[in-house]
């Protein structure tokens, strides 16, 4: 019944075999895809949607109109009758004609018809209703979740900043530490090329002294 169902509002895609459209219903319950297309109908019905038969979502609307199926001929039956008659040359009004005057023996009203339609319609309705609190709460998920990692990220790159500025400031201590030890050995060299240059000068003036005093001595002491 499920496939009937299905088959009275989906259009199959053109040049498409059975086994290929077959494989397209498989593919919708074994993976998620990108957003279905949608097919507009004929002329005459233009601007009206129609699901094509590989609808990830068809099985889902179809199975909810399968379990609130009404008893006796309702209005998926009179769409039925419509979907067979379309393939005859006839026009709208003589088809939703026919279809009603098929009907009528089996105590089908317009009213009733269309009370059913309306049922059906509540039916997808309550459907969409279900699918915007599901696609919300999912929303609201992966958007928490993106906030989660959002925030870790942030808190990581705020550490890893944090421990670079770190490493800056220590990198201009120790900078600033080898210039003063530049200096500071600068100085100290200095002082000591003039130790060492006063201790030479000293050490010649005193040996000079009693190199002097030497020779005097060896000559006016014999």
């Amino acid at each position: 019944m499920l496939k009937k169902i299905k088959s009275i509002f989906v259009v199959e895609a053109e040049g498409a075999g059975p086994g290929q459209r077959q494989s397209n219903v498989d593919d919708q319950n074994e993976t998620i895809s990108s957003a279905p297309e949608i097919s507009v109908g004929t002329t005459e019905n233009r601007g009206v949607p129609e699901v094509p038969s590989d609808n990830r979502f068809l099985n889902v609307l179809a199975d909810a109109i399968e379990k609130n199926n009404q008893p006796g001929f309702d209005y998926l039956e009179f769409r039925q009758s419509l979907v067979n008659l379309s393939k005859l040359n006839m026009d709208e009004s003589t088809r939703f004609k026919s279809a009603y005057a098929a009907a009528q023996p089996m105590g089908v009203t317009p009213a009733s018809l269309i009370n059913s339609a309306k049922t059906y319609l509540g039916i997808l309705e309550g459907e969409g209703k279900k699918f915007a609190v599901a696609e919300q709460n999912q929303r609201t998920k992966v958007v928490e979740e993106r906030k989660t990692e959002l925030h870790h990220i942030q808190a990581e790159i705020q550490k890893k900043q944090e421990h670079i500025t770190r490493l800056q400031s220590e990198v201009e201590q120790l900078t600033k530490n080898l210039e003063d030890k530049k200096t500071e050995a600068a100085t100290l060299s200095a002082k000591l090329e003039q130790t060492k240059i006063k201790f030479e000068e000293a050490l010649r003036s005193l040996t000079a002294q009693i190199s002097g005093d030497l020779e005097k001595m060896n000559q006016y002491l014999k």
